[in-house]
């Protein structure tokens, strides 16, 4: 669908063109004709008609939904209209769930967190939660950001509203504080995540262990390795290189031979 009227604008020059082709042939152009071709360029990307779409909803006197507002928000931040695209957002009479999370997604990608902690806290206000891609997504712009405390509180605030949290929301966290240095605190975050339920994974615990064992602890570092293990996670090609480099580095020799002779038994092929 997208490639034929991609191409029916193409030979008809503009959307425009379109339309009155449609008129000439004994069609009626209905708001939802209108939308079906915002909805096609949107997906199709291509953001000068959709914004052409959306002004010829408004010249045909119709009143654009809250989900042609959607797209025209979407396509206003993927121009670099981000300022536009905020007013659009004050100017929508009903917001739903979509309308935010396009904005809150596309205020992460730009890291614009000043604008992303007055639009989350217009979203709460209205009663609609984090889902959790969006949820993810918000944190990571947070720890990558430097701003873990912010990312803390927003995942203790949707504990509290009964927001079911997830292996990568705890991940994201305690990667965000291995990295900071802020080790322990990293830990007691693993910890927390293991007692809520959530099994660890690979991922989780990289970081976590690398810092341990650059900081020349570890039995902190073996701890982490032990709780996997008893989970039934164990290390793959990537963290059993990081242990291979970590240990020699620090000289335990014997130790760093132990698991790189291990890898055979792990279904593990030693690489370059």
């Amino acid at each position: 669908m997208v490639n034929v009227v991609s191409r029916l604008t193409q030979r008809l020059g503009t959307l425009k063109g379109v339309l009155d082709e449609l008129v000439s042939v004994g069609s009626v152009i209905k708001p939802q004709v209108l939308l079906l071709l915002l909805r096609i360029y949107w997906l199709g990307g291509m953001h000068d008609l959709v914004i052409e779409a959306f002004g010829e909803i408004l010249r045909y006197g119709y009143t654009p939904n809250t989900f042609a507002r959607n797209i025209l928000i979407d396509v206003l931040f993927k121009i670099g209209c981000g300022s536009v695209a905020l007013q659009v957002l004050k100017e929508t009479l009903y917001p739903n769930f979509l309308t935010f999370s396009i904005v809150v997604c596309n205020l992460c990608t730009l890291k614009d967190l000043v604008n992303l902690q007055s639009v989350l806290r217009s979203m709460l206000r209205k009663g609609y939660y984090l889902n959790p891609e969006t949820f993810s997504s918000v944190l990571n712009c947070y720890c990558k950001s430097g701003q873990l405390s912010k990312a803390t509180q927003l995942l203790s605030l949707m504990i509290v509203l009964g927001v079911p949290s997830s292996v990568t929301v705890w991940s994201i966290l305690i990667d965000g504080y291995s990295k900071s240095g802020k080790l322990d605190f990293a830990g007691q975050l693993l910890a927390k995540m293991v007692s809520s339920g959530h099994k660890p994974t690979v991922v989780t615990c990289t970081t976590l262990v690398k810092g341990y064992l650059e900081s020349h602890r570890p039995s902190h570092a073996f701890k982490i390795l032990d709780t996997m293990k008893h989970k039934g996670c164990y290390p793959d090609l990537v963290m059993c290189n990081m242990l291979i480099d970590c240990l020699s580095k620090m000289g335990s020799y014997d130790d760093a031979i132990i698991i790189f002779c291990s890898l055979g038994e792990r279904g593990l092929t030693p690489d370059s």
